[in-house]
């Protein structure tokens, strides 16, 4: 069977403000725009729902989870982790966003504008770790804890919806190190991980996950050597 030492999971939340008003009107929008729930083809997923995702079966004894949460979400995102049997420990990272120019983005909200995202850590059992081997900063030190990052966006130049900087994959490989490692959800392929997403391999996850977890342990494909970058791991002969 496969399993991993790392997980990291950017779930399709569903946002109860966020509905599809253009089934009612399609020139209206929230204030918080249509939002994640019309942005996946197989539709977004409340607690009760993402509360069933066989995690376990993919994941080590000893196992890291990194799982990305917004600020209004933060109380039910830590219940979901204890729900998948890991116990929460820390914020691993704080990304703050910015706007191509460099000035910090100032998002919508229902009190103060919004901005950060937050990923999370929980452990099963217990790791080995390498304290402080990064900064965890894009390109100067703010704090040790903020990516500061424009907003990710496809070859177009248009923003690319909820996804994260590449970079957090590479810290996350700094703090644990080398280790069989999982995407969920993921959006694009990554060397030296193994990946499961539907813009992917056009998969359902509920499918996709257990049959990976029925899968003789082969690991992802093989990468010569990694290096650091304020970008994805890059490939070096």
């Amino acid at each position: 069977m496969s399993k991993f030492s790392i997980l990291y999971i950017d779930v399709p939340r569903f946002y109860n403000n966020r509905h599809d008003v253009r089934k009612d009107n399609p020139d209206k929008k929230s204030k918080f725009g249509l939002g994640v729930n019309t942005r996946y083809p197989l539709g977004t997923m409340d607690n009760k729902k993402l509360e069933l995702l066989p995690l376990l079966s993919v994941a080590e004894d000893n196992c890291a989870l990194f799982s990305w949460s917004t600020c209004p979400n933060l109380p039910d995102d830590i219940k979901l982790l204890e729900a998948w049997n890991f116990r929460y420990v820390t914020v691993a990272f704080v990304w703050v966003k910015t706007y191509q120019s460099g000035q910090i983005f100032f998002g919508p909200g229902s009190y103060s504008g919004s901005n950060a995202e937050l990923c999370l850590l929980a452990m099963r059992g217990s790791l080995p770790r390498n304290p402080l081997s990064c900064s965890q900063i894009i390109h100067e030190e703010i704090s040790p804890e903020i990516l500061l990052t424009p907003h990710p966006r496809t070859p177009e130049n248009k923003i690319w919806h909820s996804a994260k900087p590449p970079i957090v994959r590479d810290h996350i490989v700094s703090i644990f190190g080398d280790l069989p490692r999982l995407e969920i959800f993921a959006r694009t392929l990554t060397p030296g991980w193994e990946s499961l997403g539907y813009e992917i391999d056009q998969k359902d996850i509920w499918d996709s996950l257990p049959a990976l977890a029925a899968m003789p342990q082969v690991g992802p494909t093989p990468v010569n050597k990694l290096t650091y970058s304020t970008g994805s791991l890059i490939l070096k002969g």
